[in-house]
Parts: C-alpha cells; structure tokens; sequence
C-alpha cells in the first residue's frame, strides 16, 4: 500500500513535469489544499477503493460554463477558441494490468494559446465493438473545482502542454487485456488518448 505522501505526489499537478508550462488552477490555489486534505484526511478510501463492489460510474463534468465561448483567462494569457488544435497521448502505447498510474499529456498545437482542462480523466474499455466506461472511484470527483487552465502568462510561442494520470488505485476492477482510451475533458470538446494493456 502507498503512503500517502505518495498517493499525494501522484495525485498532485506537479510544474516540473507540465514540458515547461505552468498551471494555474482556476479560481485560487483552495483546490489543491482541499485535494491534499482529502487524502490526507480520508486514507481508508484509498485502501477501499481497489476492493469496493460499487459501482462508480463517473459523469461528464459540467462544461455549460463554455457554452458562450471562451473567456482569456486574465491579462496576458490568450484562451484558445478552437479546440480541435487540442491532442492528448498517453506515454506509453502499451500497459500491463499491473500498472501504478498512466500518464496522459494534454497538448495544444497552437502556439500562444492557453486552454481549460478538466483535471480528473477517465477510463473507457471497448467491448463488442462500443466503448464502455469503468468503474473509477476517486476522493476527487466530490471536488467541483476541477477545471484548470494551462498557459504561460505573456507567451505567445510555446504549444502549451500539462499532464495527468489515470491511477490504478482508483480503478473498482482490475484491468484486463484490450483496447482503452483515456477520456480527456478541454473546454467544451472531448478528446481521447488510445493505448493497449497487454500482457
């Protein structure tokens, strides 16, 4: 079992690893401390997780706030209007069931353009031929202030990028071979990052 400074450093949108961007979380910097007392306070939810019979499908977040457009996110970052400049990939193609955590980048090739991102991915599975959500309980789906923006003030040449994870912990059923795709939410538009687990 982890502990929970490392569920907390798995779980947490660290600078250093976003390919040179910085992360500013929407609204002020609440979300993570809420995210960090969530760990901290409830550590028998991330025991329980891999072992509950429940099932926890998650939602669609709410987008309606995207629904007229997007707003530049203060002065001197530019909001990306076009999302479909916006890619996500995991690192890499393949996984065993046994994986810790799976990295997704979230890339806009744009160059100068922030965008809003949903913090939390999912995991879809294709079964005969339909893509099948799965059972993904993480303490962070409570937490309504899960979008975020991804820019660099005054930087109009860089394709900003960040990265999150899907992490196994979560995961109400242990994984088996097959087709998966991570569920990625930017702005009003879903995008998705393939890859396999294999054995």
């Amino acid at each position: 079992m982890k502990s929970i400074n490392e569920i907390n450093n798995l779980l947490k949108y660290d600078l250093l690893h976003t390919e040179g961007t910085m992360l500013e979380v929407l609204g002020t910097r609440i979300g993570a401390i809420l995210k960090l007392a969530i760990v901290l306070s409830l550590p028998f939810l991330i025991v329980a997780c891999s072992s509950s019979s429940e099932n926890v499908i998650p939602t669609n977040p709410d987008m309606s706030q995207f629904e007229n457009g997007y707003h530049d996110y203060g002065i001197g970052f530019e909001a990306e209007k076009d999302y479909s400049n916006i890619i996500a990939f995991t690192e890499f193609e393949t996984y065993t069931p046994d994986f810790e955590l799976i990295n997704i980048t979230v890339k806009n090739e744009n160059p100068g353009k922030g965008f809003y991102f949903y913090m939390i991915p999912f995991l879809e599975k294709m079964e005969d031929g339909e893509w099948i959500r799965l059972n993904y309980d993480t303490p962070l789906l409570s937490n309504e202030s899960n979008w975020g923006f991804c820019g660099i003030e005054g930087d109009k040449t860089s394709q900003f990028s960040t990265r999150t994870a899907i992490l196994s912990d979560f995961l109400i059923d242990k994984p088996s071979t097959g087709d998966y795709r991570a569920v990625v939410f930017v702005g009003a538009t879903i995008i998705y990052a393939p890859f396999k687990i294999i054995k």
